[in-house]
């Protein structure tokens, strides 16, 4: 019965193939494949290996590069089919209107073109106050065109006809233009008609040049920016796209993979959308848009590089410039006129003479705030961490504990303040420094 269904499924998307479309094995509405985006010319011989390689793949999608697709993410049914019944009376002279529904009412028509564009996206606020949209799937996304939806376990249906039965050139062609004046006859539908609102829009890059011209390099609204993604990821809107440009920017800005996932994690947790299947579907979504955004990095880094662009390093040697004394930073000094913080500073002396003693106090020292051997940590209490590659784990923690009875120091002072490390393992570490010099805690560290 399974290969039976496979094989369907094979012959269903080589189908696709011979009428011009772009298939796609999908997990529910996720490919398997990280590279799906690059997927082009599909044969037979890439349809039976995916049969093999991923057998429980058994939706189907299709690149929307050259299929773009309104998405009707409106829960509203008469608004819904007044959105189709718009589309119809506007384009279906010019090819099949072909609507795909999944969870009704929301629902999905295909168009085609050869000038490919970035994806349009509309939010709307319905007059319950719910987040909802309307997009156009574009260049660089994918669409569920056969399967069961992960939500309702029940089958994707087609009115109009099917991709596959109807060709990728029947379908009515639009420019990104076009496309873009049909999202906005839609939203004023929904606005004037059906009591929607619009949503707030993100902000727009502006040029920066002499007198405000165009000769000036892009640059982006940062806290407009952010702002507004934040702002959409709490309040339920837009939450895929949001997800992964929030998710960019934490990357582009140094912090470590696992600290973007947690951090988009804890927005999604405290996000007003209802925690449905489709909230459990973005939040398992993340470390997937974490990934991409790393793998883009990267790809922009060896980019870079191959062209010569690569950021320079600084010269090992730099002209001595003198400036007024009180502009250089003062030493950041931590304690015992010896621990300075962002230097490395050595205790050395022979075996035996008390080295550890003496750095497991000045531990305590700082974690619990007191001087026990001289001054008090002049900024309070810190967090420290003690690594000791030479001894047990447990003569560690005696000399811990002894030093804790010698100056009557409850350990439980200690909790959360000391962290202690004996070995190093595999290729694991602590931390790392990002783009501007910060310390990254990796995301195993008991640190963070």
């Amino acid at each position: 019965m399974e290969d039976a269904r496979q094989t369907d499924t094979t012959a269903l998307r080589l189908r696709l193939v011979r009428a011009g479309f772009v298939p796609l094995p999908l997990h529910g509405k996720i490919p398997p494949n990280k590279k799906w985006g690059k997927t082009d010319n599909v044969t037979p011989e890439m349809l039976a290996m995916w049969a093999k390689t991923w057998p429980d793949a058994g939706n189907t999608g299709a690149l929307t590069r050259a299929m773009p697709t309104l998405d009707v993410d409106i829960t509203n049914e008469e608004a819904a089919r007044a959105i189709e019944d718009h589309v119809r009376a506007h384009h279906e002279e010019h090819g099949y209107v072909l609507t795909r529904i999944g969870k009704p009412p929301k629902r999905a028509i295909p168009f085609r073109t050869d000038e490919p564009f970035p994806k349009i996206i509309a939010n709307v606020i319905a007059p319950n106050g719910a987040a909802e949209k309307i997009e156009f799937l574009a260049d660089g996304q994918q669409v569920v065109v056969d399967g069961i939806h992960p939500d309702t376990q029940q089958a994707y249906r087609w009115h109009g006809g099917t991709p596959g039965e109807i060709k990728l050139e029947e379908l009515p062609y639009i420019r990104a233009e076009e496309a873009q004046h049909l999202v906005d006859e839609i939203v004023d539908l929904l606005v004037n008609e059906f009591n929607y609102r619009r949503a707030p829009e993100r902000p727009r890059k502006r040029r920066e040049g002499n007198g405000g011209g165009k000769s000036g390099p892009i640059i982006e609204r940062g806290s407009d920016d952010w702002r507004y993604l934040l702002d959409n990821i709490l309040a339920g809107r837009e939450l895929h796209d949001s997800l992964r440009d929030v998710g960019a920017k934490m990357i582009r800005s140094g912090m470590s993979a696992g600290a973007a996932v947690n951090a988009l994690r804890a927005l999604m947790e405290s996000s007003a959308a209802p925690h449905d299947d489709r909230w459990q579907e973005r939040y398992e979504d993340i470390p997937r848009l974490v990934d991409g955004a790393v793998d883009l990095q990267e790809a922009r880094k060896e980019e870079a590089e191959a062209k010569g662009d690569a950021e320079e390093l600084p010269p090992l040697l730099h002209a001595y410039a003198p400036r007024p004394f009180a502009q250089i930073p003062r030493r950041q000094w931590l304690h015992a006129g010896h621990y300075i913080r962002q230097q490395v500073v050595m205790t050395v002396a022979p075996g035996g003479y008390g080295k550890t003693t003496l750095l497991i106090t000045n531990a305590v020292e700082m974690c619990t705030g007191l001087g026990l051997l001289g001054s008090a940590p002049p900024g309070g209490a810190l967090r420290v961490a003690y690594w000791n590659a030479e001894d047990p784990e447990d003569e560690v923690e005696r000399r811990v504990a002894a030093t804790c009875l010698r100056h009557n120091i409850d350990p439980e002072a200690l909790r959360g303040q000391l962290f202690l490390g004996s070995r190093i393992t595999g290729r694991r570490r602590l931390a790392s420094l990002d783009r501007a010099g910060n310390v990254a805690f990796d995301e195993a560290s008991s640190l963070r």
